[in-house]
C-alpha cells in the first residue's frame, strides 16, 4: 500500500484545534463508515476525510512522513513474525 502523495499536497487546511478535537473528530468519521453501504462512497470518504485527517494529527503531533512510514514496516514485520497471524 502506497501512500497517496496528492493527499499530503493537496490537503485542505484545518483551522487548528486541540488535539483531543482532531482525534474526536476523526473517531467519529471512522465510526460513520459502518453506516456506509456503497463501497465506493466508503472509498471516497477514507480518502477525503479520514486519511487527510490522520495525516493533519500526525503531523501535529510532531512526526514526519518518515517516521509513519518506518512505524508501518516495524508493525508488519512484527505481524508477520506473531504466530497468531499466520
Amino acid at each position: 500500500n502506497s501512500l497517496d502523495m496528492d493527499l499530503v499536497i493537496n490537503m485542505e487546511t484545518y483551522k487548528s484545534k486541540k488535539i483531543e478535537t482532531q482525534l474526536l473528530d476523526l473517531n467519529e468519521e471512522i465510526l460513520m463508515l459502518r453506516y456506509t453501504v456503497n463501497i465506493s462512497d466508503a472509498r471516497r470518504r477514507v480518502k477525503e476525510l479520514i486519511l487527510p485527517q490522520f495525516i493533519n494529527i500526525v503531523f501535529s503531533l510532531g512526526f514526519s512522513l518518515e517516521d509513519l512510514i518506518e512505524a508501518y514496516f516495524k508493525k508488519m514485520e512484527s505481524n508477520y513474525l506473531n504466530p497468531k497471524f499466520m
